[in-house]
């Protein structure tokens, strides 16, 4: 039985950007049977949607059943992946991530950086570290579009302000030494990200002085500084920079 709260919500979500996971279904003689994604399906009639994109897949009376079974017993508190910490305080250690916990964190990252389909997310950690979840996860809830920069350009700020205006970048969760690179190199003398109007940092202290030249090159952007470690499903505190900054102060974590 599915929560009917949630169908309603989900429902929305689908009249407002579609189903962006198709159902999967089965030919049965020329009558197809829903394999998985019953959930969208309910609330897709919800929606008032009376197509709705579907893969054919080719599955066995045996599969078929073990799916229903797996769907049957699938709860938001199963874990979705296993991922290392940096092993900056010791021995890397594998923490799991139950699918709660990633929806949760994701949702309220959307909120607090007002992340839509239109936005342009520019990837800057490698996929397998804990802050590309924001990059792999938003497009897939809510249709935006990631951009995966290439790493060698984060060593050239000409080159990489130029890719990320050439794909629209408008938003980005980087650590904060991808943030001081630019910075110290002299970037915002030649050009600046014209299309970036929301940036969280994290991963270690922001210098105020760093963030400065940010504000001072991004004046309508909005700076959030993110705290948390990977148990924490990458963050559990943040705080939204109010102003600009002085070179002297000090960011809070936030709440």
């Amino acid at each position: 039985r599915f929560d009917e709260a949630g169908l309603r919500e989900l429902a929305d979500s689908i009249a407002a950007y579609g189903i962006l996971q198709p159902l999967t279904v089965r030919d049965k003689g020329g009558v197809y049977e829903l394999v998985a994604g019953e959930r969208r399906l309910r609330a897709a009639r919800i929606a008032g949607l009376r197509e709705v994109p579907c893969l054919i897949a080719e599955v066995g009376e045996e599969d078929a059943a073990l799916l229903a079974d797996c769907r049957a017993r699938a709860r938001e508190l199963d874990p979705l992946y296993i991922i290392f910490t940096s092993g900056s305080t010791g021995t890397p250690k594998g923490v799991i991530t139950a699918q709660h916990s990633l929806m949760c964190y994701i949702e309220d990252y959307a909120g607090v950086m007002g992340i839509a389909r239109a936005d342009v997310l520019g990837n800057q950690s490698p996929l397998d570290y804990i802050a590309a979840v924001r990059d792999i996860y938003l497009p897939l809830r809510f249709g935006a579009t990631t951009a995966i920069i290439p790493k060698e350009l984060f060593m050239s700020p000409e080159r990489l302000f130029e890719y990320m205006n050439d794909k629209g970048v408008t938003a980005v969760g980087w650590s904060v030494s991808a943030l001081t690179v630019p910075a110290a190199l002299g970037a915002f003398e030649c050009s600046v990200p014209q299309h970036l109007r929301k940036v969280c940092f994290s991963g270690s202290v922001m210098p105020c002085s760093c963030l400065r030249q940010w504000q001072l090159a991004l004046p309508e952007a909005r700076f959030v500084n993110q705290y948390g470690p990977t148990e924490a499903t990458a963050s559990c505190t943040y705080y939204v920079v109010p102003g600009l900054v002085e070179d002297t102060d000090v960011l809070p974590i936030g709440r």
